[in-house]
């Protein structure tokens, strides 16, 4: 069976699975990846269980009109041009809608899995090929706390994605509440995963109290990411542990951009370390030299950050009404309102007085992705659903 997956993936990722020649020539139009983490480690995990994967994706950095091919054993990536700008509002991604049905229509896949309901899986049910969509998000809710053209034009498509659909698959029991419109059309949930090698086997070595690293990774500094209360709370913890720092990770919290210019006007630079958008590799590496993760997102599908935290043992406080954050978590981290300054300030500080919680959190935490979120297990649920759309 040859596998396609059409997805916005993290190039950098895949880059080891290619013939020599190919991946000297993708290294010349990689960028920071567009944000698909999930599938690109699910392409991998495929890979490994023997079968024949494609991936169809989008780069700005592939000359306008044309999409490019790199060769691998048993990897076929297609990569075609994404714009960006007004124009993909005004004619709702026509170009790469079309230009990735072109390119799925000339690898023929067996079975297409595409990920989130917008241009990919546009895509993937014009071109007439077996389809299941994995519903990554829910654009309403996005909507609601990012109020942009861009993101209206995103709801629109993904409802039309909606309607004519056969197969989809929800990603937590959040994003399969909103899905009971769709009736049969609607799969088991199959959650996010981890790819099994990034699971930290040993026990995690703490910093001192006075010397916490906390960390939160998010793309974009908007309303729905809601970081401003954890800023604000962390400055108050700075008064009396004055070693402590913040990381700031993920579109926007570069030096000089949004989160950085809101900190400076407020006067709340202090200890921050505004790192921005990196690869992957680098977010696990910062993952590993932090203490604790403070998720303060308003609204998620799943959350595969959260997962990853959880497998690299470091200890989470995150919203208690966020989406789909709840279920992911669990017991096995610190839930709270994370609208409540207050509230998110105590939080913190209960783990910088508490070096025997930050073990007992980085423990369940590591348990909770042994149990549930293995890639291993997960790859397994999407053969069976390809085998059934395929008989």
């Amino acid at each position: 069976m040859k596998i396609g997956i059409a997805s916005p993936v993290e190039l950098q990722m895949l880059l080891d699975y290619l013939y020599v020649d190919d991946k000297k020539k993708m290294q010349s139009i990689l960028g920071l990846g567009g944000g698909g983490t999930q599938p690109t480690q699910m392409a991998i995990q495929f890979i490994k269980m023997g079968y024949r994967v494609s991936v169809f994706t989008l780069s700005q950095n592939v000359f306008p009109g044309t999409y490019e091919i790199f060769n691998g054993k048993n990897l076929t990536i297609y990569v075609g041009h994404l714009r960006r700008g007004k124009k993909v509002v005004f004619d709702f991604q026509y170009k790469e809608i079309m230009l990735v049905k072109k390119m799925i229509q000339q690898d023929r896949p067996d079975v297409l899995s595409c990920h989130w309901t917008y241009e990919f899986s546009m895509a993937g049910i014009l071109s007439e090929t077996p389809t299941m969509i994995t519903v990554r998000d829910w654009s309403p809710a996005i909507l609601k706390l990012t109020k942009k053209p861009y993101r209206f034009m995103r709801m629109l498509m993904s409802f039309v994605v909606f309607l004519c659909g056969k197969k989809f698959i929800p990603n937590s029991p959040y994003i399969e509440g909103k899905l009971k419109f769709l009736k049969d059309k609607k799969l088991d949930v199959i959650p996010n995963g981890i790819d099994d090698s990034l699971l930290l086997r040993d026990a995690k070595v703490f910093s001192s109290p006075s010397e916490l690293k906390i960390i939160s990774i998010n793309n974009g500094f908007g309303d729905r990411k809601n970081l401003k209360p954890l800023i604000i709370s962390f400055s108050k913890i700075l008064k009396d542990y004055s070693g402590i720092k913040l990381y700031l990770i993920g579109d926007g919290f570069g030096v000089n951009e949004e989160a950085y210019a809101w900190c400076h006007e407020n006067k709340l630079l202090a200890h921050i370390e505004f790192i921005g958008k990196i690869n992957y590799d680098e977010v696990i590496k910062f993952l590993d030299g932090s203490d604790l993760m403070v998720h303060p997102a308003k609204e998620e599908s799943f959350g595969n950050i959260l997962v990853e935290a959880m497998a690299r043992r470091v200890p989470l406080i995150a919203g208690e009404n966020s989406g789909a954050v709840p279920w992911v978590v669990g017991e096995s981290g610190v839930l709270i309102d994370i609208n409540d300054e207050g509230v998110m300030y105590k939080s913190i500080l209960n783990f910088i007085n508490n070096t025997e919680q930050l073990k007992s959190y980085s423990k369940k935490g590591y348990e909770n992705v042994c149990n549930r979120f293995r890639l291993s297990k997960i790859a397994l649920q999407y053969i069976e659903n390809f085998k059934k759309i395929n008989e």
